[in-house]
């Protein structure tokens, strides 16, 4: 309807600014955990390199280590990628809008969860009924 564009339109127009700061800054700190974890396995490579007598337990440990800093970067990296598309969202107009309602997230739930496509009751109906369908 004319009537909720508009009120998308002026929503959207105030607080499009500070959402996009808000994304940026979550985009940059998660950057900066991403550089941090990658220099961090550097590291780690280099003094394992400098470990001539290693048994098994001291390579079980350095695989673990490794297993365990890859799955921190493969988290970072996908909440970058998410943070890039609810960028993108922004610029379109459809960020901070939930997508079964077409109602405005709430900006407590937009800063807890950066990248929620879903307001709070419509997620709660959606969790529901995948309750009810796993039985």
């Amino acid at each position: 309807s004319v009537m909720r564009e508009m009120a998308h339109e002026f929503i959207s127009e105030g607080r499009d600014e500070g959402l996009r700061q808000m994304l940026l800054e979550k985009k940059n700190e998660v950057q900066k955990q991403i550089d941090d974890l990658i220099l961090q396995r550097r590291e780690e490579q280099e003094r394992w390199r400098g470990e001539p007598g290693m048994d098994d337990q001291d390579r079980a440990y350095r695989d673990s280590s490794a297993d365990q800093l890859l799955s921190l970067l493969e988290i970072r990296h996908r909440m970058r990628v998410n943070l890039d598309e609810a960028l993108t969202r922004l610029q379109e107009g459809t960020y901070g809008f939930c997508n079964e309602c077409g109602e405005p997230v709430s900006d407590a739930r937009l800063k807890a969860l950066p990248f929620a496509k879903t307001c709070f009751d419509c997620q709660n109906v959606i969790e529901g009924l995948e309750k009810v369908a796993r039985g």
